[in-house]
């Protein structure tokens, strides 16, 4: 550990930010404490962060919203939001995903209006975010970005991955683990002289190793595998499940299966489901395993699915979706690790037996601890918080944060909810550097982790989503077939 701190020393006096990864609370406790003594003279000014998890982000209309969360309970306190054009805050016009980078420091936000992505720098005491920079589609070389919707972080928090169904194509960049900054790398655009299958691609999933990316489109689950040194993608294969792809796509835990959320867009419902896919752990080619459908054998919770998860664990699948007769719904499953197969466990439904914030439900994560999670509604402007039985799958309904209710802003239009990861690890960050930029600060003294109220946009106010006077509210813009349409 002490060739550690002096390589994080060396690095700190070079005024670079470093993330230090560690096992477990024990051994970032040792380390936080020899970074202050480990030499006569020494020390290297740091924040510190065990058990994380700590914060929920949820992408609006044109916002991304910080909560706090309780561990323990699963329920959010609201910290602040950034909204688009208010205090340099560009790229999230239209927000459609957000993602958060695996060492926790960053968070990465879609604009489909603008085919923009925008980076935050993530503060770890609070989890407020500050503004870096904003990538935009047909900008500096950048391509693939076209109604830009579903974003993922590889594994090693190396590249970013965006789908644009605009352009039927996802774009790659390569990630700066310091600032959070972008390059552009290349894009893979569905066509003969491509990859296949791309056409209006908006779901991504990584396998566990990075190895290889999944894409939900139209018609196709499209495999592509990955250069770890470059982010680079090549062309695998693209697997017809037999009916119209929404979109989402998640991979268990143990890389064995991928399910995608399936249907014969945009009507009838009782055709809409979710289908598993067996994967090849060496080559990552698909093959077609079964499909649950709404209505079938009892399933319900499956109509308009628009979002799919694994649980941590990989017990349990849950596909959320807005086609139900209340208007949103989340559909569970308990997963056999040895076939995928999924077999039908509940369904909790927007205004039934308590549950609410469900109305339009989008996007669905479950925190790293596996113990809640956490639906984001366009229709309700809202995110519900669930407690999960591990042993069963079953969920709870615990809380839902709407917006402009209790000091909540930002939430008109909640389409998207990440929780940061899990992890003890360490931020040493250089002289007064905060969102990438350097500012003066006093260095004769030992820093502290910065704690208490975090930032709110006071002063600068703008017209309320629901405006007075009988006005109407701004409605999101919804991506069909590359086309924005309201």
């Amino acid at each position: 550990m002490r060739l550690a701190c002096r390589i994080a020393e060396k690095a700190y006096l070079a005024q670079q930010k470093v993330v230090v990864l560690l096992d477990d609370g024990e051994s970032l406790r040792r380390f936080d404490e020899l970074l202050w003594t480990f030499g006569d003279g020494s020390f290297v000014p740091h924040d510190s962060v065990s058990a994380d998890g700590a914060n929920v982000y949820v992408a609006g209309l044109d916002t991304v919203v910080t909560f706090s969360r309780n561990a323990g309970t699963g329920e959010l306190t609201f910290v602040e939001f950034e909204h688009q054009s208010v205090g340099g805050v560009d790229g999230l016009s239209n927000a459609t995903d957000v993602a958060v980078s695996p060492d926790d420091g960053h968070v990465y936000v879609t604009g489909a209006l603008d085919g923009t992505v925008a980076v935050f720098d993530r503060d770890p005491g609070t989890g407020a975010l500050s503004f870096v920079e904003v990538e935009r589609n047909g900008v500096g070389g950048v391509d693939g970005l076209g109604s830009a919707e579903t974003i993922r972080l590889s594994p090693d928090g190396t590249d970013v991955y965006v789908a644009g169904p605009g352009d039927d194509a996802v774009a790659v960049f390569r990630r700066d683990p310091g600032t959070g900054a972008l390059t552009f790398t290349e894009v893979q655009r569905d066509g003969p002289s491509g990859a296949e299958g791309l056409e209006s691609a908006r779901g991504l999933a990584f396998d566990p190793t990075g190895t290889h990316l999944y894409v939900g489109a139209t018609h196709d689950a499209v495999v592509f595998s990955r250069t770890a040194a470059t982010g680079a993608l090549a062309f695998v294969d693209a697997v017809p499940d037999g009916l119209a792809t929404l979109g989402a796509i998640a991979i268990s835990p143990d890389g064995a299966h991928v399910y995608v959320t399936t249907g014969v867009a945009p009507f009838p419902y009782e055709q809409n489901g979710v289908a598993v896919l067996g994967r090849d752990a060496g080559t990552g080619l698909l093959a077609f395993i079964d499909v649950e459908r709404d209505g079938v054998n009892g399933v319900q919770g499956l109509a308009g699915p628009r979002g799919v998860t694994v649980s941590p664990d990989g017990a349990h699948v849950y596909v959320v979706g807005d086609g139900s007769p209340a208007g949103g719904a989340i559909a569970a499953f308990s997963r056999n690790a040895g076939t995928g197969e999924l077999t039908f466990v509940e369904t909790e439904s927007d205004g039934v037996g308590g549950v609410d914030g469900l109305g339009g439900a989008e996007g669905i994560t479950v925190s790293p601890d596996g113990a809640h999670v956490y639906v984001a509604s366009t229709v309700d402007d809202a995110v519900a918080v669930f407690g999960r039985n591990a042993g069963t799958g079953a969920l709870t309904f615990v809380e839902a944060q709407f917006d402009g209710v209790g000091g909540v802003e930002g939430l008109g239009g909640a389409i998207s909810v990440a929780v940061s990861p899990d992890g003890a690890r360490l931020r040493l960050r250089p002289p007064g550097l905060r969102g990438g930029r350097l500012q003066p600060q006093r260095l004769n003294r030992r820093p502290h982790v910065r704690r208490g109220t975090a930032r709110t946009h006071a002063g600068d106010r703008w017209p309320r989503r629901r405006q007075a006077g009988g006005g109407q509210p701004r409605r999101r813009q919804r991506v069909c077939g590359g086309r924005l349409r309201r």
